[in-house]
């Protein structure tokens, strides 16, 4: 059962990095927290964003440090949620190990 869940997880972290490089557009929301990590330094980022968005300042943070290092892809973009997705699926992993054998 856990060699099931396991394989489950690894599964989704392919497809989660599939359709990631995949580099579908950005949805209309995404466009917009772009924009503001985009135009904003990191100490705009502490105060309100524009267009009414709201996010974690640590996120906000790792997507402003991406864009610097990586430019303005989509891909690039996209790579801190990508890397939490895969936390979780992890977690979920151990999760399920620790506490459900």
């Amino acid at each position: 059962m856990i060699r099931l869940g396991a394989a489950i997880a690894a599964v989704a972290s392919v497809l989660l990095v599939y359709l990631w490089t995949g580099a579908r557009t950005l949805w209309l929301d995404e466009e917009m927290i772009a924009a503001n990590v985009r135009d904003r330094g990191f100490a705009d980022l502490v105060g309100q964003l524009w267009l009414g968005q709201t996010a974690p300042l640590g996120w906000l943070f790792l997507q402003r440090g991406m864009l610097l290092s990586f430019g303005t892809s989509e891909i690039a973009l996209r790579f801190v949620p990508v890397l939490f997705g895969l936390a979780t699926l992890a977690a979920t992993v151990w999760i399920g190990r620790r506490w459900m054998t």
